[in-house]
């Protein structure tokens, strides 16, 4: 009887994962938007982000300091012949805090949600002259986002989840950067 119901339970496996709809990839997170020229020779980029006990960017399909780089590759572009731009990601981390689930025959019943991702982007843009030690301009960028997950989402849902939220965070911090460099920037930047 055992073999019986083992061998029904595997051609119900097998027949449920050969009718699962594949997976699309996930879109990579990229910028469109016209670039913006920096009156510099050089755009540096260092990263900063402390590592950090409950930290899961190593689970994010794109990492938000991997995401933040490519912004800087897609979005400025050395147009000068002196000086340089660093950019410097203070944090780019994604933190997760698991939350309590509901206890006994009424938790057998709830879909509770499993953890909280709290996401942070902290970035300063400095420009040099080449010259001086001192920033002739400089920006920054803080951007935070969080949100919750069901203990019943699948991997793939998982996954759809944390490019979803690095994605927000990026949408976001597209918009602030260009307001922030355009503020603080303006008389070096070019379109």
């Amino acid at each position: 009887m055992k073999k019986i119901l083992a061998l029904a339970a595997i051609a119900m496996l097998s027949t449920a994962c050969s009718t699962a709809p594949l997976e699309q990839p996930l879109e990579p997170i990229r910028f469109t938007q016209p670039p913006m020229r920096v009156s510099v020779a050089q755009v540096r980029i260092e990263n900063l982000t402390p590592a950090l006990p409950n930290a899961v960017d190593a689970q994010m399909p794109t990492p938000p300091a991997a995401a933040i780089t490519q912004w800087v590759n897609d979005r400025l572009v050395a147009g000068g012949s002196s000086g340089y731009m660093v950019v410097t990601i203070q944090n780019a981390s994604m933190l997760e805090q698991k939350l309590p689930k509901t206890e006994g025959m009424k938790g057998f019943f709830t879909d509770d949600q499993d953890a909280k991702y709290a996401g942070s982007m902290v970035v300063d843009f400095r420009l040099f002259d080449g010259i001086s030690t001192t920033p002739v301009a400089q920006a920054s960028v803080n951007v935070a986002r969080g949100r919750s997950i069901n203990e019943k989402a699948t991997l793939a849902e998982r996954e759809r989840f944390y490019h979803q939220l690095v994605a927000d965070m990026m949408q976001a911090f597209n918009g602030e950067a260009e307001t922030q460099l355009r503020r603080f920037m303006g008389t070096y930047l070019s379109y």
